[in-house]
């Protein structure tokens, strides 16, 4: 089980939205931080925001995402 949180701050760093959810059966962390970063996107689609930028702290997933592995 894993616990999953997002947050979206405006260009000067204020909190504008935040979210979490719980997901079952998680095998691993870099398997939770991908689920994590997806939530917050699929978040940010339905909060029909124009533009997001996304922060990682998990290099493993953000050489993937970038196809540089």
């Amino acid at each position: 089980r894993a616990g999953v949180a997002w947050i979206f701050s405006d260009t000067i760093g204020n909190c504008i939205n935040q979210g979490t959810t719980t997901f079952n059966s998680i095998s691993s962390p870099l398997i939770a931080e991908a689920i994590a970063l997806r939530a917050g996107v699929l978040s940010a689609v339905n909060l029909e925001y124009p533009k997001l930028k996304a922060f990682s702290d998990n290099l493993t997933l953000i050489r993937a995402i970038n196809n540089d592995m």
